[in-house]
């Protein structure tokens, strides 16, 4: 900063005050820095874009996939001895269908896209209702630590996936994309009227979780190619498509 002299010729106090007030007061203007000028942001600049939703999003149902990933394999090892226990012979009438062949998925829009997800996910999620009522009894009934701990672990995929649910409604809002009516009332619950066995009941929540890891998988890739056609900034690949494993 430039030094500013002062002199102060005449020998009176007033003056003396004034000279030493101007003295402090180029002093404080000197160390600060220049007011920056004022500006206004729109309501659209404010707002998060679409691919920051997008960005976001990829994180919310990595963060989920790995959760999810990690209880499943908690539960195969809990309910049949091995982490990797998989059935793929069986089926559960309810669940959406997720497999298509890579052009159809391709050539998806992203209105189609994104309802789908969002319609998938509706169907999905009174089968975890289904899930958090089975764990709940089999809490009740083992009265454990490895059951308690499962059933801490699905409280989480639950509150991450509700996360996923509100993250998707919200970028469908940021890309004028309506939502379908009959997808935004309250999922209906599952009934179901066997009464089945231990084992079987086992297997029905195999099933649900092996479903729900599937859609969590396909929702990633959904996700990073809606960033894509959309033009948003190239990020790192969601780890699951890296060989990554929890």
């Amino acid at each position: 900063m430039a030094k500013c002299t002062f002199h102060c010729q005449e020998d009176t106090s007033e003056l003396v005050a004034f000279c030493l007030l101007l003295l402090l007061t180029m002093a404080a203007v000197g160390d600060s820095s220049p007011i920056p000028p004022t500006t206004t942001r729109s309501a659209t600049t404010e707002r998060r874009t679409a691919c920051e939703q997008l960005d976001e999003n990829v994180r919310i149902v990595h963060r989920l996939f790995l959760t999810t990933e990690k209880f499943f394999k908690h539960f195969n090892e809990l309910r049949f001895g091995n982490p990797e226990y998989s059935n793929r012979d069986l089926t559960l009438r309810g669940l959406p269908e997720l497999s298509t062949s890579y052009t159809d998925w391709e050539s998806l829009t992203s209105d189609v896209r994104l309802t789908t997800m969002r319609h998938n996910l509706h169907l999905l999620y009174p089968f975890l209702d289904v899930l958090e009522v089975d764990e709940g009894e089999a809490v009740v009934r083992e009265a454990g630590r490895l059951e308690e701990k499962l059933s801490r672990q699905l409280q989480n995929v639950l509150s991450h996936t509700r996360s996923l649910m509100r993250a998707i409604s919200t970028t469908m809002h940021l890309m004028n994309i309506e939502n379908d009516e009959t997808d935004n009332a309250t999922p209906a619950p599952v009934h179901l009227s066997e009464t089945p066995s231990e084992y079987d009941r086992s297997l029905r929540d195999h099933i649900i979780i092996r479903d729900f890891v599937d859609f969590l998988r396909r929702v990633q890739r959904d996700f990073m190619k809606l960033r894509y056609n959309n033009g948003c900034r190239r990020t790192t690949r969601s780890p699951t498509h890296t060989g990554r494993r929890s």
